[in-house]
C-alpha cells in the first residue's frame, strides 16, 4: 500500500453525505407527530364508527321484526365518522408526500 493510500484509509468518497437541514429536521419531526396523532385519531373513530355499526345491525333487525324505522340520527353520525375517516387518510397522503419530497431534495 502506497503512501497516497495510506492517507486516504478511512475517506469514503470526495462528496459529503446528504443530510437534512435543520428546517427540514424540524418539518419531519412535526411530521412524524402530526402521523401519531392521525393513528390516534383514526383507531377512536373506526372503534365509535364500529359501535355505530352495531346500533345500526340492532336497528336493522328490529326493523326487520316489528317494522322499526332506523333512527336517522345514528347514521347521520356513521356517515360523520366515515367522513372524517376520508378526511385523515387524505391528510396522511399529502403529508408523505411532503415527507418523501423533503427525503428527495436531501438526496440531491
Amino acid at each position: 500500500m502506497g503512501p497516497k493510500q495510506k492517507a486516504n484509509k478511512d475517506k469514503v468518497g470526495d462528496r459529503p453525505i446528504p443530510a437534512p437541514t435543520t428546517a427540514q429536521l424540524e418539518i419531519l419531526a412535526q411530521l412524524r407527530l402530526q402521523a401519531r396523532n392521525r393513528v390516534y385519531a383514526r383507531r377512536r373513530l373506526l372503534h365509535e364508527a364500529s359501535r355505530i355499526m352495531q346500533s345500526v345491525n340492532a336497528i336493522m333487525v328490529s326493523y326487520a321484526n316489528n317494522d322499526e324505522t332506523p333512527s336517522m340520527d345514528t347514521l347521520w353520525r356513521l356517515e360523520e365518522r366515515m367522513i372524517q375517516i376520508h378526511g385523515l387518510w387524505a391528510e396522511h397522503a399529502f403529508y408523505r408526500g411532503l415527507e418523501l419530497e423533503i427525503w428527495r431534495q436531501v438526496g440531491e
